[in-house]
């Protein structure tokens, strides 16, 4: 993170304005590069970074907060082009997340390696349909099948959908309407396993291991759905530093 060609952007602090959002997409200068804390002109700041170094990566956080409209003005940097006004932008890596509960992990690479290129990584991570994942995730557990054997296919419409449906940063955004979303996986619910396994983590850099009086302790302050079946934990990990720190008082 320290790199100076990582950017990372929080959506809220530099483009918390939706009437805003044509101000937000193109140039309005040639002053040369921008820190992110002036985030006027997003298309001319990746620009002008990777003209610099074509290895950049750009992080965008909250992405489910992002004024609806804007997310399309990287369509063409993400496109099927070998360079955009002689700037190859395919070794850089673009990275979005959302703290909204469940939406996707999408890239575009498969169609770029198909074309033989060395493609631009364009991760989407945010969990559409959080809610819907879950519930999905139970009625196969409910159906006898196992988390190892569930497939892609179990998933891709519920998200999909979700992803272009929902509001936020991807509704209706043309790069779903353009196709250039290959892949739509899933962020499945956590069950008590991955919880100890976060636990553990935790403690470990502490430098201290958790008996198994301290792991109970740990796991019963987390909950669990369903209700009489407390198969999946309701807030992922997120609790578990602070779980595991009073456990180890």
């Amino acid at each position: 993170m320290a790199s100076r060609f990582v950017h990372l952007f929080s959506v809220t602090r530099h483009f918390p304005d939706p009437k805003k959002v044509d101000l937000y997409k193109v140039s309005a200068t040639d002053s040369g590069l921008r820190t992110e804390d002036d985030m006027s002109q997003l298309q001319e700041w990746i620009r002008g970074n990777v003209t610099g170094c074509h290895q950049n990566l750009f992080i965008f956080d909250e992405i489910d907060k992002m004024p609806e409209g804007l997310i399309d003005s990287l369509k063409p940097f993400m496109d099927y082009y070998k360079s955009l006004d002689k700037i190859d932008y395919r070794r850089s890596i673009f990275l979005f997340l959302s703290n909204t509960g469940g939406k996707a992990i999408t890239h575009k690479t498969y169609q770029l390696w198909k074309a033989g290129r060395k493609p631009s990584i364009f991760l989407f991570l945010s969990n559409t349909g959080g809610k819907a994942i879950t519930h999905k995730t139970y009625q196969l557990w409910k159906a006898g099948r196992k988390r190892t054997d569930f497939k892609y296919s179990d998933f891709e419409e519920l998200i999909s959908g979700g992803a272009f449906n929902d509001e936020g940063g991807f509704h209706h955004s043309g790069l779903i309407t353009s196709s250039l979303i290959d892949y739509y996986i899933p962020f499945l619910p956590l069950e008590k396993l991955h919880v100890q396994k976060c636990a553990e983590v935790e403690a470990l850099k502490r430098g201290r291991v958790l008996t198994g009086q301290m792991m109970a302790r740990v796991i019963g302050s987390v909950r669990f759905w369903p209700e009489g079946e407390s198969l999946y934990s309701e807030n992922g990990c997120k609790q578990i530093y602070a779980r595991v720190v009073e456990v180890l008082r």
